[in-house]
């Protein structure tokens, strides 16, 4: 099919600059989708949770939230990437507090995650929104979680108040 696209783009100048416009709506999604998160979803994240800082490092645009037990969770704007990392390196994680974590984070994201000696008590790279776990295509995925974040910023919000919640409750 991508063969068969590219032919008929290429056929005209017509075909080639609807092409690029339509590329560059695509492009706006990721964008509006960051905006989203980071203003909206982050306004009523920050007005449960008041300590919520918003960062961008490393390829991460992700909310930062204190959940105790000497450890902070991030989650990043695409529901991509969580990480629960320690807040003092120096001070260690019990065993049967990073196994909670561990279980409660499977929960919320279907994913076993893994952890590392930099601090991350659990991480994951490679999941995705519950709502959208089924959907293999990176594209189609964005677009989706997009018309969520735009639609109704309130639902992901509180889900991710829950999240949030059952981190604090360990």
């Amino acid at each position: 099919m991508e063969n068969a696209i590219n032919t008929l783009i290429l056929e005209s100048k017509e075909y080639y600059a609807t092409a690029v416009s339509i590329a560059r709506v695509v492009a706006e999604i990721e964008n509006k989708t960051q905006e989203i998160f980071s203003g909206k979803i982050y306004d009523l994240v920050k007005s449960k949770f008041t300590d919520t800082k918003y960062y961008v490092y490393m390829g991460w645009r992700y909310f930062e939230i204190q959940i105790g037990n000497n450890c902070q969770l991030s989650i990043n704007y695409d529901i991509s990437k969580f990480a629960v990392e320690r807040v003092d390196i120096k001070k260690p994680v019990t065993a049967e507090t990073r196994e909670k974590i561990r279980k409660v984070m499977s929960g919320i994201t279907g994913k076993h995650g893994y952890h590392n000696d930099a601090g991350n008590v659990w991480i994951s790279e490679e999941t995705k929104y519950p709502d959208l776990a089924d959907i293999d295509d990176w594209d189609v995925y964005k677009y989706e979680l997009y018309r969520i974040y735009a639609k109704n910023p309130q639902s992901v919000a509180d889900k991710i108040a829950l999240w949030i919640t059952e981190l604090k409750n360990i």
